[in-house]
């Protein structure tokens, strides 16, 4: 999708002028007032603003002389308030978006396998009121996969629920990200959500919009913000080539070495993604035994050494395909005496496979 969107509101103004891909998850991040959700709106048609340009695939949705009404664009969209119909039951409620879908898709779910992969089979013949704030917003992402999206807007949708619920929907947006070829367009200022769903990051801030980039070349990129953020976290998409039953763990490549993460078995195809953390890496000269934890030692090059902070270093690694990040101090680099081209070792502790 392109964009040319320039919005003046008193003292506030949106400006972005890119490319968008039209698959996996693109997600807008950056504070709060930044401009995010008015940028989703303008996706979805709510708001139209002059001199502004928009196209989807091979339709023009916003030019000077033409605005496709939101109706006609088949865009689900999930705001952070569910926005359900309390007179009718989850079962009413996702049958009337069914019954509004702009255009079917052969790649489109039926109904009973948004409700399986929701979770919602229980909660039919319930209405809005009877349910927590995490199943209603759960009905509000099957209402909007009912209505047979061409693209997926969500407004901040984890942003009331608590740690368990927000785990559980991000466990069934990654099922969609991974089943169901619909893009998706996540806004976030919650850098944990991001780093376990997004493809593509736009970073937002004071309405202005850096070009859409793979997420793990934003966060590894020392001169935009996410690298010396102090819980920069790379993500590397993986899959399963072994399993040992005894104690449930399959073993994954990453880059150059195999690391073990629990769960499985599972298949050959399977995505995993993995989520490195900057501040759970210990850099070596040589091989160090992994710790009780479950820790790994990956074989890596360095790519880059910068300055974060008074005493804080980050350091880019390269270990075959895969990139990541680890923080240490000041002291640390010189006593290894890290620079750029160095083959050391990283002890990655705690790794998370999702």
């Amino acid at each position: 999708m392109k964009l040319d969107i320039h919005v003046q509101r008193g003292a506030f103004r949106l400006d972005v002028s890119d490319a968008w891909p039209e698959h996996g998850v693109t997600a807008l991040f950056g504070p709060s007032g930044a401009g995010k959700t008015t940028l989703l709106r303008a996706l979805a048609g709510l708001e139209t603003h002059p001199g502004c340009h928009i196209t989807f695939g091979e339709e023009t949705w916003q030019a000077p002389d033409l605005v496709v009404p939101p109706h006609r664009r088949g865009v689900g969209f999930v705001f952070q308030d569910p926005a359900l119909f309390p007179h009718l039951s989850v079962r009413q409620n996702l049958a009337y978006a069914g019954k509004r879908a702009a255009m079917k898709r052969h790649r489109i779910p039926d109904l009973p396998d948004i409700t399986r992969v929701m979770e919602l089979d229980a909660l039919l013949d319930r209405r809005p009121d009877s349910l927590s704030g995490g199943e209603r917003q759960r009905v509000a992402i099957a209402r909007a996969l009912a209505s047979a999206p061409r693209l997926l807007l969500l407004d901040e949708p984890l942003a009331s629920l608590d740690t368990e619920r927000k785990e559980r929907i991000l466990s069934q947006l990654m099922q969609i990200r991974r089943e169901w070829d619909i893009p998706i367009v996540l806004v976030s200022h919650d850098l944990a959500d991001v780093v376990r769903l997004t493809d593509h990051i736009v970073l937002i801030d004071e309405g202005c919009a850096s070009r859409c980039a793979p997420f793990a070349r934003a966060m590894t990129d020392f001169t935009g913000p996410l690298a010396h953020r102090a819980d920069a976290a790379v993500p590397v998409d993986v899959t399963a080539d072994a399993h040992d039953a005894e104690t449930d763990m399959s073993r994954v490549r990453l880059g150059d070495g195999h690391i073990w993460v629990p769960g499985g078995p599972y298949g050959p195809d399977y995505p995993l993604r993995l989520v490195v953390h900057a501040d759970r890496i210990m850099l070596a000269r040589a091989p160090v035994p992994p710790g009780t934890d479950g820790g790994i030692v990956v074989p890596c090059t360095v790519r880059d050494v910068v300055a974060s902070g008074v005493s804080t270093m980050i350091i880019a690694l390269r270990s075959g395909s895969a990139e990541f990040l680890a923080r240490t101090t000041r002291r640390t680099v010189s006593a290894l005496q890290l620079e750029p081209g160095l083959a050391v070792f990283a002890h990655i502790l705690g790794a998370v496979v999702h």
